[in-house]
This record gives structure tokens, sequence and C-alpha cells, in this order.
């Protein structure tokens, strides 16, 4: 199993998660946000 976190300062946070189904085969998922306005 791994994870991380990103924290990009005013701008965004990230987030992964994986898993070792077995040898040959992981799934995982990310997300990420931003924390930013653009149009401003």
């Amino acid at each position: 199993m791994e994870f991380g976190i990103l924290h990009r300062l005013d701008e965004s946070i990230s987030g992964l998660f994986q898993v070792r189904v077995s040898d040959y085969f992981k799934v995982g998922y990310s997300y990420d946000s931003l924390t930013n306005n653009l149009g401003n």
C-alpha cells in the first residue's frame, strides 16, 4: 500500500492512494483540487 499528499502553497492540494492487488497489478486513485480562485 502506498499513499502520498502534495500541497502547493495557495494553489492546490493533491492526494494519491495505491494498493498492490498482486505482484503484477496495482490499483490506485488520485485526487487534485485547486485552492485558489483562477478568475481573480
